[in-house]
C-alpha cells in the first residue's frame, strides 16, 4: 500500500510530534519554557532534609559530566577534581586558568514541583541555578511568606523567562494568595509519593552494587578513587590541557571565549584555607622536580 503524500505542513506537524514522544534524557525534569511558568514547589520526602538538594557538576568534556562530591556533600567528601582545579589556578598560565574555568563545579539546586501548566504530568525536577533559587530564598526569609512549599496554605511561585543564551533573565515573585497543594487530598498522596528523593547517595567502589545503593534517590556521587579510575581523569585532563594550551592564541587574538548557560550561574566550590595551603605546596613541589 503507498504511502499517501502528505503536505510539507503536515510532516512538518507530524515531525514536530515525533520529537515531542522522544526522551532525550530530559524525562522526570521541567524545562522553563520562554514567557510565564507557574510552579509549586514540593516539601521534602524520603531522606532529605530539606525541599532542595544542592548538586555539583563537573563537565570533563562534551559528553561527559560527573556530580561533585565535595559540593553535593557540603565538604564532607573530597574531589579529585576540584583539587585539580585548585591546582590549575594555583598555577597561574592562562592555559591553566582556561582549563581550571571549564572544570569548575557548576552549582544548581533541585527540587521536586509541580507544573500547574501541566499537573498531569506529576512530580517534576527542576535544577534551578542561583540566579532562580537566590529569590526564592528570599521568599522563604520574607516574613509574609515563609515556608511556601507547604501542603495545606503555601504559595505558588511564577518564574519568568525572558531571552535566549546568554540573554536569557529570570525574574521570580510569589503568587498573591497561599493555596492548598490541591483541593484532592488523594491527588496530593500520589504526588508526594511520586516525588523523586533527592537526597545524595554516596555510591561504592564496586559498581554491582550501584542500583542497591541509588535506590530511590535522584542524586548519587562516585567515591574519590572511583572518580579517577573510571573517568581516567589523569590521561583526560592531560588531553584538556594541551588543547587549552593550543587555543590559548586563539583565544588571546579574538578575546572571546564560549560560555556554557550553565556557567553564567554557577561558581565554583569554595576550598578551605588549609586545603588552599595543601595545593599550594603540592603545586610548588612539582615546579622543582
Amino acid at each position: 500500500m503507498a504511502k499517501r503524500k502528505m503536505s510539507k505542513a503536515d510532516r512538518l506537524a507530524a515531525l514536530r510530534d515525533k520529537i515531542a514522544q522522544q526522551d532525550m534524557g530530559t524525562s522526570g525534569f521541567m524545562r522553563l519554557e520562554q514567557g510565564l511558568n507557574q510552579v509549586r514547589i514540593l516539601p521534602e520526602v524520603g531522606d532529605m532534609g530539606f525541599f532542595f538538594q544542592a548538586v555539583g557538576t563537573h563537565y570533563i568534556d562534551d559528553k561527559r559530566r560527573v556530580y561533585c562530591p565535595r559540593f553535593t556533600s557540603e565538604g564532607e567528601l573530597d574531589c579529585p577534581i576540584c583539587e585539580l582545579v585548585d591546582e590549575l589556578y594555583q598555577a597561574g598560565d592562562a592555559a591553566s586558568r582556561a582549563l581550571a574555568k571549564k572544570l569548575r563545579v557548576r552549582r544548581h539546586f533541585w527540587m521536586n514541583v509541580i507544573n500547574r501548566a501541566n499537573e498531569d504530568a506529576g512530580p517534576l525536577i527542576l535544577t534551578a541555578g542561583t540566579t532562580i533559587f537566590s529569590p526564592i530564598s528570599s521568599l522563604i526569609n520574607d516574613p509574609e511568606y515563609g515556608f511556601v512549599m507547604e501542603i495545606d496554605d503555601g504559595t505558588d511561585v511564577k518564574i519568568k523567562r525572558a531571552g535566549q543564551g546568554l540573554e536569557t533573565k529570570y525574574e521570580v515573585i510569589a503568587a498573591r494568595r497561599e493555596s492548598p497543594l490541591s483541593e484532592d487530598p488523594e491527588l496530593v498522596e500520589e504526588w508526594l509519593s511520586a516525588a523523586k528523593d533527592l537526597s545524595y547517595v554516596e555510591l561504592s567502589d564496586d559498581p554491582a552494587e550501584d542500583a542497591e545503593l541509588k535506590g530511590d534517590h535522584a542524586v548519587w556521587v562516585l567515591p574519590y578513587e572511583r572518580l579517577v579510575r573510571e573517568y581516567k581523569l589523569d590521561d583526560t585532563l592531560d588531553d584538556a590541557k594541551e588543547d587549552a594550551e593550543e587555543d590559548e592564541p586563539h583565544r588571546r587574538k579574538s578575546g572571546k571565549r564560549v560560555v556554557a548557560e550553565e556557567e553564567l550561574y554557577d561558581d565554583e566550590a569554595p576550598a578551605s584555607e588549609a586545603q588552599i595551603e595543601v595545593r599550594r605546596r603540592r603545586v610548588a613541589r612539582r615546579k622543582r622536580k
